[in-house]
């Protein structure tokens, strides 16, 4: 399996919504704002670190993290394409998700959670917000 890393250009939002719909959102229904925040308050995410990658899936065979970061995603995604080899040793089982929907005013879970309407309306405008393949 391959490991993901979404990274939306925001402080977190956009890539929290990509991952929870990837991990439970069924065919053209949103997952519940109450499991997304659940999920995410269990991981110990910090909003007020941009850039900081916060672990949400760790199995054996993959793993998930989820990634803020209000600037441009790509410089990341170079740096990882060049650290990762050295840490995992093949950056070829990762996959970067670059999570277009972006919400810089959250900043918070309980934004998130008066903001999550408008999240959801906005991927289900453009379905291409996400850039996401079909994993189901």
């Amino acid at each position: 399996m391959m490991n993901r890393i979404y990274i939306s250009s925001d402080h977190g939002a956009g890539a929290w919504l990509a991952a929870a719909w990837d991990r439970w959102g069924k065919e053209g229904y949103p997952p519940p704002v109450e499991k997304v925040m659940k999920w995410g308050q269990g991981q110990e995410f910090s909003w007020s670190q941009p850039g900081v990658l916060c672990p949400v899936k760790t199995d054996e065979d993959e793993k998930w993290y989820v990634c803020g970061f209000p600037g441009d995603p790509a410089i990341l995604i170079r740096v990882w394409n060049h650290l990762l080899p050295l840490i995992q040793g093949d950056s070829h089982r990762w996959q970067f998700i670059n999570v277009s929907l972006s919400a810089p005013s959250i900043n918070s879970w309980r934004k998130f959670r008066r903001g999550y309407t408008r999240l959801v309306k906005a991927r289900e405008k453009d379905d291409k917000a996400f850039n996401l393949p079909l994993l189901r």
